[in-house]
């Protein structure tokens, strides 16, 4: 789940954004999801899990994104939807009316609830066969 998305950085601003995150020493939530949906007309372009909207994860993304601006970086001001990604389909995307009847049997999904115990700063390297995640760094959620 993206709380706080960076965009390319240059390395001071990360090393700011990194000491910045570890000093936050925020609580761990649990995380429960409640029901899966598309993006996309005609055409999916992606599939998430929706993750139930709670005060705890609201603080915990104004909290990261607050150390991430202290840090040095302009943060666009964006609605927050908090949800996993479970499928990102490619520039044509998927056939909506191909995909309904699965959308249809896990629109009710709920699943969980997950502990989250930390946090993790993640550097993304897009390549033709799609992005690659390393993790930077993790912060513990006490």
């Amino acid at each position: 789940m993206t709380l706080a998305f960076l965009d390319d950085q240059p390395e001071i601003v990360a090393e700011a954004v990194h000491h910045a995150l570890a000093a936050l020493g925020l609580p761990g939530l649990a995380i429960r999801f409640v029901g899966v949906e598309a993006k996309g007309r005609g055409r999916v372009k992606l599939v998430w899990a929706r993750a139930e909207g709670q005060p705890e994860l609201a603080r915990l993304r104004d909290a990261v994104r607050g150390a991430v601006r202290a840090a040095g970086v302009d943060l666009p001001r964006e609605r927050f939807r908090p949800h996993v990604t479970l499928a990102r389909f490619g520039a044509g995307g998927a056939d909506a009316a191909r995909l309904a009847p699965w959308l249809a049997e896990v629109a009710g999904l709920t699943a969980g609830p997950y502990p989250l115990d930390r946090l993790c700063l993640y550097r993304s390297t897009l390549t033709p066969e799609g992005p690659i995640y390393d993790v930077l760094a993790e912060y513990d959620l006490v």
